[in-house]
């Protein structure tokens, strides 16, 4: 990286012919540095879905998030990745939502299946489940025990 060896009155220019400062940011980012075997990713975007890093449509000069590229001024117009970004965050919000629920409903099976004394008690599969968990059973045995008293299984069958 000799380019960023600083010399006064000289400017380098970096030509990144395959998008690694989307992939690794600026050379000049700060970094943490590791010695252990996985090194972790660099994340090009915002909490909100926008990019870190943008590139110029007008200049093709490489930027970190503003509003107008720095070098042209021209205002920047958010991308197709861009536009995606905030439907996945926006998908993501509700999957957690409905991740939320699911967790209340099976922690009030579970409430409902601590006062059960056998398995003879529980009506669905997800209380046999419950119940089995509770005894400390492998779960295939709730399996057994469903077939045995003839509950059917998660689809319904």
């Amino acid at each position: 990286m000799r380019p960023l060896t600083p010399v006064e009155g000289k400017k380098a220019i970096i030509i990144d012919y395959v998008n690694n400062v989307q992939r690794f940011g600026f050379p000049t980012m700060d970094r943490e540095w590791s010695l252990e075997k996985k090194v972790k990713e660099y994340d090009n975007e915002n909490e909100d879905g926008t990019l870190k890093i943008r590139v110029c449509q007008e200049c093709f000069s490489t930027f970190e998030t503003a509003p107008v590229c720095p070098f042209c001024g021209a205002e920047y117009i958010v991308t197709q990745q861009e536009i995606q970004n905030f439907k996945e965050i926006k998908l993501r919000k509700v999957e957690e939502k409905k991740m939320e629920k699911r967790q209340q409903f099976l922690s009030n099976i579970a409430k409902k299946v601590e006062e059960y004394t056998s398995p003879d008690q529980c009506k669905t599969w997800l209380e046999l489940t419950q119940y089995t968990k509770k005894m400390g059973y492998k779960p295939g045995y709730a399996y057994i025990l469903a077939k045995k008293m003839k509950i059917p299984f998660g689809g319904g069958k």
